[in-house]
């Protein structure tokens, strides 16, 4: 930021860089969601399957396609939950938010976390 308000030469176009930098990250759209919510966590889990369909999650059969892993375990001050989404199933180009927000209606159903309706940002 300073080299770009300084007018230094940089040696490439900030806006097309800016351009490239975008669509590469909207042909690989990925993401994931996670926070420490109070109370105790029960046993840890590592990389559980997550399905999701018709903007629910829920945990994945056999046979399912994977859409997301769960990992949770305690922390200091209570439990970390964590989804990371699958970029082989998670649509490109789009805002992953209201798949964070379905995670969390997930986790306050099958986990009892706790965090309430949440609304995902417009984009």
């Amino acid at each position: 930021m300073d080299a770009l308000v300084g007018d230094l030469d940089l040696g490439y176009d900030p806006a097309e860089f800016e351009a490239d930098l975008v669509a590469a990250a909207d042909a690989h759209r990925f993401g994931g969601t996670w926070r420490v919510v109070s109370g105790a966590a029960e046993e840890s889990r590592l990389d559980v399957p997550l399905a999701f369909a018709d903007g629910t999650w829920r945990w994945a059969l056999d046979g399912d396609p994977v859409a997301g892993t769960l990992t949770t375990g305690p922390v200091g001050n209570g439990a970390f939950l964590r989804c990371i989404f699958n970029v082989d199933v998670t649509p490109k180009g789009r805002s992953v938010g209201t798949r964070a927000v379905a995670f969390w209606d997930f986790a306050d159903r099958e986990l009892g976390t706790g965090v309430g309706r949440l609304i995902a940002a417009k984009p």
